[in-house]
């Protein structure tokens, strides 16, 4: 059975439209996301500098909280990663094993963002004092929830036919893969990309205000 997420692919026109786009805007496409492949790179950086701070003084709170923020930046740098790779090959089999490790990322990172963000967490954020960022951050944990109840099954299924193997039945397996539409794969994508970066916005106000707070309690500056 091939799943519903198919549902978001373009029409051939607008996917001969598509491909026109971007063979015109490739170059500055490949910067863009060369750009923000690198930002994040130097983000994650600075992410396991403060961690290795925050062990070995033992700062429980800043440890947890920028444990979740490293996690969403290479979550954010994945997906950005994955549509350069499907954007940037007109090879179809190329494009339906980048699609299979993406719908599989993305189920995975579904359940790894909702139980990072947790009560826990927000324990953690209300101990530096973000009280106030806690109905921001359950406004991004509403959007996550409406995406994965609108499509965790068909991920799941993705997941278990064509993205872990699991599925021993060659025909279900052979034809779920040759239907994976790359261009309902980059809309799903975008979408879970967005939910990513809303959820980098409210982890910037909480990273300012672990800085504060470590500086305040701690005498130091956690990000030097």
């Amino acid at each position: 059975m091939l799943p519903d997420i198919n549902g978001h692919k373009l029409d051939d026109l607008s996917k001969l439209e598509f491909e026109q786009l971007i063979k015109t805007n490739k170059d500055d496409l490949l910067n863009t996301f060369k750009k923000s492949r690198n930002d994040l790179i130097l983000m994650s950086d600075e992410v396991k500098k403060v961690i290795h701070h925050a062990e070995t003084n033992n700062w429980k709170e800043i440890k947890d909280i920028w444990t979740v923020i490293g996690f969403i930046i290479l979550a954010s740098l994945d997906f950005k990663i994955y549509n350069e790779l499907i954007l940037n090959t007109d090879e179809n089999i190329h494009r339906i094993n980048i699609i299979r490790m993406v719908y599989t990322q993305i189920y995975e990172a579904l359940d790894d963002l909702n139980k990072l963000t947790n009560i826990n967490f927000v324990n953690s954020i209300k101990a530096i004092g973000c009280n106030d960022l806690v109905p921001e951050l359950f406004e991004k944990r509403k959007m996550l929830n409406n995406f994965k109840k609108k499509y965790e099954n068909d991920l799941y299924n993705i997941r278990t036919t064509v993205g872990a193997h699991r599925e021993h039945n060659y025909i279900e397996f052979h034809n779920m893969l040759i239907n994976l539409d790359y261009s309902a794969a980059i809309s799903i994508v975008i979408k879970f990309d967005n939910i990513l970066n809303e959820f980098g916005s409210v982890m910037k106000k909480i990273m300012d205000y672990s800085v504060v707070y470590a500086e305040k309690n701690y005498g130091k500056n956690i990000i030097n």
